[in-house]
Parts: structure tokens; sequence; C-alpha cells
């Protein structure tokens, strides 16, 4: 398995499906899941730059890798707080994931700003975005330690780039 973390705007679904292409790995995004399968009110919560409780996010995850499987998927969006990562890493510990790789996209506020304002949802506005980067310097973040901690390597990864060039970066660096 490989995961790929970042910012909204960092370019995670871009990356994984560029990745899942070039390598027959499956492709699996909370984002897609939660767009599909959540009920209505959570789908408001989600437009409004909140994230989702961890059991519910968990849950989705979990019976998503015993549809899928789970040896050949970079997985995009998860984990996204320390709750999360706990259950990923005791999924680990009890093999029941191979965790290949992790790759933190690192991208600019302004850049990703940007990107989200031209790409016109009605949830890139402002004030979402700015919650966005709330949520995700408050939650996500500090997994990188925490999965330091846990002799787990995240590879940072410069998402300001173009999308080829990290694209060039995650295939020289992924584990196999």
């Amino acid at each position: 398995m490989i995961i790929i973390m970042g910012v909204v705007g960092a370019g995670k679904s871009l990356q994984g499906q560029l990745f899942a292409k070039e390598t027959g790995y499956k492709w699996v995004s909370t984002g897609e899941l939660f767009r599909a399968f959540l009920p209505e009110e959570h789908q408001k919560d989600l437009l409004s730059g909140k994230l989702l409780a961890d059991q519910k996010v968990i849950k989705l995850v979990d019976k998503t890798l015993d549809e899928v499987g789970n040896s050949r998927i970079v997985l995009d969006g998860f984990p996204r707080t320390i709750v999360q990562a706990q259950w990923l890493l005791d999924q680990i510990n009890n093999n029941r994931i191979k965790l290949t790789s992790i790759f933190n996209l690192v991208a600019d506020r302004e850049v990703v700003t940007k990107r989200l304002l031209a790409r016109g949802r009605g949830d890139d506005v402002n004030a979402i975005i700015d919650e966005r980067f709330h949520e995700y310097e408050t939650k996500t973040m500090p997994l990188v330690d925490f999965f330091k901690k846990n002799n787990i390597d995240v590879v940072n990864i410069n998402a300001d780039q173009t999308p080829e060039k990290v694209h060039e970066d995650i295939m020289r660096l992924v584990k196999t």
C-alpha cells in the first residue's frame, strides 16, 4: 500500500491516479468514497471544510479494504488524524496491511489557494480553504511525527512543482 497525504489542493488525487495508472495499483480516494457513500448531512460537513468523525472514516476505509483487497492500493487522503493513523498502524502491526511508502505532498498555502479557486467547485471559497488549512495543520501535520515515532518513514514531496515533476519524484522515491 502507498499512502498519499497532503492538504486539499496539493494534488493527492491526481498523483494517486497517475501512480495507479503507471503501476497497476488500485486508486482509493477517501474523498471519492465520502462523496459516493456518505449521507447528505455528512456531505455538508465536508463541504464546509470540516473533517468527519474518525470512526465513520475508519469504518468506510475498513470496509473498502475488505472489498478491494489491500496489497496493491494507493490510498489518497487517509489517515488525516492521529486516531486514524493509530488504526492504520494497528492494521500494519497485525499484518493486515503491507505499507510500502507514505508520501506527504507539501504545498504552499498561496499555491494551493490559487489551484482551488481556479478549480471552481462550490466549496472552493476562501473561508472554507482557510478551514481546510487549519484542519490540515492541526490534525494531519502531526501525523508525520507520529509515523516517525513509530519507525515509519514519511517522504515529503514538493507539491508546488508541476504535476509531472511531482509524479517523477514519487516514482523515483517509492520503495518497492
